[in-house]
């Protein structure tokens, strides 16, 4: 699995294809957090990704992240579950001038995820992993400007923390974001805890040069093997994207290549459709964003009546009064 990046730069074994050298030119590279911080349990909707497939030579063991929307869907990068092209040049219009080609989706049963702050033993087995049973993407040829995809599980994660989503518009410029993933740090290939970094700007929404009309631009902050993972709006706690490509141009091996990144993230709102496809198969609600957790009862008022989050309002009270009145004046008129 590769995480993208700006120009055709290819990275040190093991950590997968491709960076940014200048602004016009996109490449991969398999990206994680860097300067961040750990990532609490409040953060546990973002999973770790694992592609195995042992009938491949050496089992092609690879790692993304990905962000739960549900007990059954997760949200990740197309390229984190197709074989892409290793580099890419993207441009205003979304579409690729070098490379950037789907050449063909992995076998759902050779996903996995796994939940949890803490990185499972994979050869172990530990870390309770759950297998996918369904990936679904917009069936577009290239990663530019479609570099996301929906994985549907066999079975639902027991207790899972979902995260909300935005599937109307996209992101705005100057909205500050919050990183989360498992990729690489600045002190290691693979951190024990899943990282987060905060207070992030987003610098461009498409389109733009080299950034598609469905894409996302902010600075440095991802790596290898957060690829897939999310932005959070901190304003609404909102997933908003999720990371297709990074790179600094100035060097190929990680951690190196990720300081002082440019990084791209693909928009969820531009994505709506195929968000809400998953949805429609698993039989779930979304947790839009701004509205409440669908996972979570209702609360109830001090009577142990339910209180509804939308509707009602003003009319509905009013027009309960009115009903109130009249049976009182009924009343009363009994009594004379």
């Amino acid at each position: 699995m590769r995480s993208r990046g700006f120009v055709g730069i290819v990275l040190a074994a093991g950590a997968a294809a491709c960076s940014v050298a200048v602004p016009e030119r996109t490449g991969t590279t398999r990206q994680a957090i860097v300067n961040g911080t750990e990532s609490d349990a409040s953060q546990d909707s973002v999973v770790l990704l694992v592609r195995y497939d042992p009938s491949l030579p050496g089992g092609m063991a690879a790692d993304c992240s990905g962000t739960l929307l549900s007990p059954r869907i997760v949200l990740t990068a197309r390229h984190c579950v197709s074989m892409t092209d290793e580099s890419a040049a993207c441009n205003e219009e979304g579409k690729a001038d070098l490379g950037g080609k789907v050449l063909a989706d992995f076998k759902p049963r050779s996903v996995f995820v796994f939940s949890g702050t803490k990185r499972p033993d994979i050869l172990e087995g530990t870390g309770g992993a759950v297998r996918a049973s369904e990936i679904l993407t917009n069936g577009a040829q290239s990663i530019c400007d479609n570099d996301i995809a929906v994985v549907v599980l066999e079975q639902p994660i027991a207790n899972a923390k979902i995260s909300p989503v935005r599937l109307e518009g996209t992101a705005t410029k100057g909205e500050k974001v919050t990183l989360v993933g498992w990729g690489v740090t600045e002190n290691g290939p693979q951190p024990d805890t899943r990282k987060q970094r905060a207070g992030v700007e987003i610098e461009e929404v498409g389109p733009a040069p080299s950034l598609g009309p469905k894409e996302i631009r902010i600075g440095e902050g991802s790596c290898s093997g957060d690829s897939g993972g999310p932005i959070f709006s901190e304003g609404s706690g909102a997933l908003v994207g999720v990371l297709s490509r990074g790179g600094n141009g100035i060097d190929t091996v990680v951690p190196a290549a990720c300081l002082g990144a440019i990084n791209v993230y693909t928009s969820s709102g531009a994505h709506a459709a195929l968000v809400r496809s998953a949805f429609e198969k698993t039989g779930e609600k979304p947790w839009l964003e701004g509205e409440p957790d669908p996972t979570k009862p209702a609360p109830e008022d001090e009577g142990g009546c339910s209180v509804g989050s939308r509707g009602g309002g003003r009319g509905e009270m009013l027009l309960g009064v009115a009903i109130a009145v009249v049976a009182l004046g009924r009343r009363r008129r009994r009594r004379r």
